[in-house]
């Protein structure tokens, strides 16, 4: 399985995403998920379902906080760390009260 590094920046309002992966990749919406959701597609449809993606933010190097919203994707439900929109760290998580 290969690993994917998709590095994911905020401006004006909007996501976008690139790779070094694919040359002159993009992918931009109006927020964080459904830019993933785009790129996570986007990128299975050109390299094929066997990838592992990887976030990382603008500025930032792969980390701890890459490495928990990898975690609490394979558990649906949970909600992990939002990156604020000023500097790209983790602003709290949050798991959902039913």
């Amino acid at each position: 399985m290969a690993e994917v590094v998709v590095t994911y920046h905020q401006e004006d309002g909007v996501w976008w995403a690139e790779t070094d992966a694919v040359p002159r990749f993009s992918a931009a919406a109006a927020t964080y998920d459904e830019t993933r959701m785009q790129v996570a597609q986007a990128l299975r449809d050109i390299l094929g379902d066997e990838i592992d993606l990887r976030d990382q933010f603008a500025g930032e190097s792969p980390g701890a906080f890459s490495k928990l919203r990898q975690f609490v994707s394979h558990f649906p439900g949970l909600v992990a760390p939002q990156p604020s929109a000023s500097r790209g760290t983790p602003t709290g998580s949050s798991i959902p009260v039913h």
